[in-house]
This record gives C-alpha cells, structure tokens and sequence, in this order.
C-alpha cells in the first residue's frame, strides 16, 4: 500500500493533509511509524521492517521543491502514545524539523480551540496533479479511497478550510510543540 501511495503522491504538486488521530505518514519518525504499524496490523502478517522503510521513502518528497505540503493535526494526535515519552518527544522534534522547510506548513489544533468543524475522519487533499484533476485520499482501518468527484472534493477543501482556521501555525504552532515536548519531558 505505501508504494501506491507513493506513486498518488508524487502526482500532486500541492498536498493539504489533515489527521486527527496520529501524526501524518510523511512526518513519522522510524519508530513512531514502526509502532503504528504494529499498532495497525489486524492480521498479524505485515512486514514492519519493510513497510516503515516505504514509509521514509515517501518522505522524500517533503524535500522537493516542486512540491507543497499543508498538514493539519490535533493535539489528541500528539498526545496519542504508541511508544514511550521518548518517542514521542523524537517524533515532536522531527515535526519540528519539517516545518523549518519553505514549502511545508504545519498547523496544531489544541484541545482548547473553538471547533468550528467536526473531525470525522483524517484525508489528504491533492491538488495541482499532473495529468490529471484533484482527487482526496482517505484511509480507512483496511484500505485507501480515492474520491475525485468534483463536488466531493470541493467538500474536502471547505472542511481544510474551516479545519485550518482553529490551528496554530508559524510561531504560535512552534511555541504549541516546544510547550509540549517540555510537558513530555518533565513527565
């Protein structure tokens, strides 16, 4: 399934993600990823060595700058632990590390902002896609959809929107990261 993603990915010049459960794929660490997957894997029949290194493949693309990424997340999916504090003090550092680049924007909702949207289900919103038209990908417990309707995507645009809008971004998402990492820290 990452190649797949992969390849859907490489498409859109432009990539609007919002989760809010876990931290999004392209901003997992190693072991963040190694957990979730353990985490994820109903069958017990996954190949965890092989799907994290897909998984850190995909992020090379966070590196092209052809390419723009908007990624919107939760502080739930912050606090969510699949490790130990450790790992997830890594894992605040590495977003941290990623919104440094020009071409990311990365964007926390905490827990005490007004919410003008409900959070139903984590997407990716894909635009500028050679070839072809914008398409969204929602990944559910046992496989990725693709919806490309027009109509239903603009859907997924309006709800980033409103989404976006409670987020703390630029310096305030910075503070949000290092006030947390500091919490994590101190135990």
């Amino acid at each position: 399934m990452q190649e797949q993603v992969q390849r859907r990915e490489a498409t859109a010049r432009t990539q609007r993600s919002f989760l809010p459960t876990l931290v999004p794929g392209l901003l997992q660490t190693a072991e963040y990823a190694r957990l979730v997957f353990i985490a994820s894997d109903l069958s017990g029949e996954q190949d965890y060595a092989a799907a994290v290194q897909r998984r850190l493949d995909r992020q090379q693309l966070l590196y092209d700058q052809a390419h723009t990424f908007e990624f919107i997340l939760t502080e739930a999916a912050l606090r969510w632990r699949p490790g130990s504090r450790e790992v997830l003090i890594s894992q605040l550092d590495r977003i941290a590390s990623v919104a440094t680049l020009s071409n990311v924007t990365i964007g926390v909702i905490p827990l005490d902002a007004e919410s003008r949207a409900i959070a139903w289900h984590g997407f990716t919103l894909n635009e500028d896609v050679d070839d072809g038209e914008p398409f969204v990908q929602v990944e559910t417990m046992h496989a990725y959809l693709t919806v490309a309707r027009p109509k239903d995507v603009e859907l997924y645009r309006r709800q980033y929107d409103v989404l976006r809008e409670s987020a703390a971004t630029g310096q305030a998402c910075s503070d949000f990261l290092s006030e947390l990492r500091a919490e994590f820290l101190a135990g």
